[in-house]
């Protein structure tokens, strides 16, 4: 059974309850969709998926884009592309500075995009200056 938890801050919910590795009943979907209406940006932790079942997840909203960089896109998936601040070889493993300022992905589209699916499966920390102050940032593995 799929349940919503909104989080305590001003957006966002985790959704509990669903395998994400499995086809969604639409009941499930249903309630994914409200709550992605209602709350912007939904968390779905425990999942152990690859780029098909992330892909076959994001296609269940609408068609999907290949982006136009044409760069860091997951292997025989080009819908999937990966965002990584690591490194393998000395050479990075995805786009790492993907999201660092506001913009709008995929503007030039003829359609829009509403929603985005991002899957976290790993990365490194980083340093932040806040103020004067430089921060080290860990991002824990969903």
């Amino acid at each position: 059974m799929v349940t919503i938890n909104p989080n305590d801050a001003i957006l966002g919910a985790t959704v509990e309850g669903l395998d994400l590795s499995q086809p969604l009943a639409p009941g499930d979907f249903r309630a994914v969709l409200g709550a992605l209406g209602q709350y912007g940006v939904l968390r779905i932790p425990n999942q152990s998926i690859g780029a098909p079942e992330l892909k076959k997840f994001a296609a269940a909203f609408g068609t999907l884009e290949i982006n136009v960089a044409n760069n860091f896109q997951e292997p025989g998936h080009p819908e999937v592309m990966i965002l990584s601040n690591m490194k393998r070889d000395g050479k990075p493993i995805g786009l790492s500075d993907a999201g660092q300022d506001w913009h709008t992905d995929m503007s030039y589209s003829a359609d829009r995009v509403r929603q985005r699916a991002v899957w976290h499966h790993d990365s490194a920390p980083r340093r932040l200056t806040v103020g004067r102050h430089r921060v080290r940032q860990h991002v824990r593995r969903l």
